[in-house]
């Protein structure tokens, strides 16, 4: 867990810290505490070796102690309508793939194509460990629809035998 209270006067400090914890998985439970399952290494946290003071951030192995749910946080902390829609924006994507016949160079643009559809999709997505996602997520059929995909671009990219 991350707890943290700048300054109004480090606003640029806070958004650094916003954008570090988001692209290392982080969720957020408040704009000030961000949570993940994973082990912290603080010094993975570029900012925190730049803040003054404990008194403005303070990075904290915990464990809640009242009757919150592991669910009830995992849906605090992270979109999944969201996340979820971006792997619905995926799959319609890759919806239109054609099975066979194309040519080299139109291989080559799908996958592309494809390759920037699946970025946008988990851009969001905290890859929780299974037991803490939620029954409705959409990133482990994605997953095995992108498997598929691109097995079929890479037999039609293969020269003929």
């Amino acid at each position: 867990m991350v707890v943290f209270d700048f300054p109004v006067c480090q606003n640029a400090s806070r958004k650094r810290l916003w954008r570090s914890l988001r692209c290392e998985g982080f969720g957020f439970l408040q704009n000030s505490v961000w949570i993940t399952p994973d082990p912290i290494d603080a010094s993975q946290l570029a900012v925190t070796s730049r803040v003054p003071s404990v008194e403005w951030i303070i990075v904290l192995e915990a464990r809640p102690v009242g009757v919150e749910s592991d669910a009830v946080m995992v849906n605090g902390a992270w979109d999944f309508e969201f996340i979820n829609g971006e792997y619905r924006r995926y799959l319609d994507a890759i919806a239109g793939f054609p099975v066979c016949g194309l040519s080299g160079d139109e291989s080559r643009i799908w996958a592309e194509k494809e390759r920037a559809a699946w970025k946008q999709a988990i851009r969001y997505d905290p890859f929780l460990p299974n037991a803490l996602l939620p029954r409705t997520y959409l990133g482990r059929e994605a997953w095995r629809e992108r498997q598929v995909i691109c097995q079929r671009l890479i037999n039609e990219m293969a020269p003929p035998a």
